[in-house]
């Protein structure tokens, strides 16, 4: 007989380099003032060029995205047609899903826990990731690249590479990325809304301290 000296870490998988997963947000270029209120969300139109945000005081702003000017401000308690219409033109939201099948899905929970869940092979979640100190409030995946990201009222937004493969046989592979500051609390509240440019590796943040914020890479 003979022992097997193995070291327990060289069975866990390895993580690829952080610095081979960009390009990912990691720091804010640039900030979205002008709002009393806590900003409650956020939506990006599918070109990227223009932003709404919404507000407590329920005056929708439209803004550019890259300057940060004020482009429309609606008042959607008692807009006309006229403004409706327009920002139904300009804006195309939709709800983001992991990936084209739409069977994998991610929840966050008011306990700061994220759950993946692989609707092809459990109903149970596949991976459960304690990251927040405070409630999420929402979680977005990104259309172009293999990111995610979520937000919450501890006032970070967390930013995760997610790789899901054709082989069912095969995890998906989620690594994470970058947390991302800079909002403050507000009456107990942080980051609010969270949503991923459609064409960049940019995130957008709405904060209760009545700030949007742009993150790039």
């Amino acid at each position: 007989m003979f022992e097997l000296n193995i070291d327990p870490e060289s069975l866990k998988p390895k993580l690829p380099n952080r610095s081979d997963l960009k390009p990912y947000p990691v720091s804010c270029y640039l900030e979205y003032r002008g709002r009393e209120d806590a900003v409650t969300s956020v939506s990006v139109e599918a070109s990227g060029q223009r932003i709404a945000s919404g507000v407590d005081d329920i005056l929708n702003s439209l803004l550019h995205s890259v300057t940060g000017q004020d482009v429309l401000l609606l008042n959607t308690g008692c807009g006309n047609e006229e403004e409706q219409k327009r920002t139904k033109e300009l804006l195309s939201v939709e709800m983001p899903v992991p990936d084209d099948s739409g069977d994998h899905i991610i929840v966050g929970s008011r306990e700061g826990k994220l759950c993946w869940f692989n609707m092809d092979l459990s109903s149970k979640p596949y991976k459960i990731l304690k990251l927040h100190q405070k409630d999420i409030n929402n979680v977005c995946f990104h259309h172009s690249y293999p990111l995610f990201a979520t937000c919450s009222d501890d006032c970070t937004a967390y930013v995760f590479h997610a790789m899901v493969y054709s082989d069912l046989n095969q995890n998906p592979l989620i690594v994470p990325l970058e947390i991302l500051q800079g909002h403050s609390s507000t009456n107990g509240r942080g980051i609010m809304d969270c949503k991923f440019h459609p064409r960049q590796p940019w995130l957008f943040t709405a904060g209760a301290d009545s700030v949007v914020r742009l993150y790039c890479h």
